[in-house]
């Protein structure tokens, strides 16, 4: 089973790969594509990448091959709410 503190070994990370995880369960769908922006966002936020399209490793390409980019423009433009979501796990 892969940790989070061997896969940091092995690829000599800076950051930490995940640092905690907190099941949530949305309310609604818009609940549901402000917080999947804000997973999206969060790559960037913490300075894993500039630009999305560069961590492979995110759901973002598979949403990104599936909807299209006008998809996802959308979904973040209707759901910016995502840019002031404050969640308590979030701590840096």
């Amino acid at each position: 089973m892969l940790s989070a503190r061997f896969i940091c070994s092995q690829l000599q990370a800076e950051k930490p790969i995940w640092l905690n995880y907190w099941d949530y369960c949305p309310r609604d769908e818009r609940d549901y594509f402000i917080r999947l922006n804000y997973l999206f966002n969060n790559l960037v936020k913490h300075g894993y990448v500039t630009d999305l399209k560069n961590y492979p490793y995110s759901s973002f390409h598979s949403m990104l091959k599936m909807h299209g980019r006008e998809f996802l423009v959308q979904q973040f433009k209707e759901y910016s709410e995502f840019k002031n979501l404050c969640l308590d796990e979030d701590v840096e």
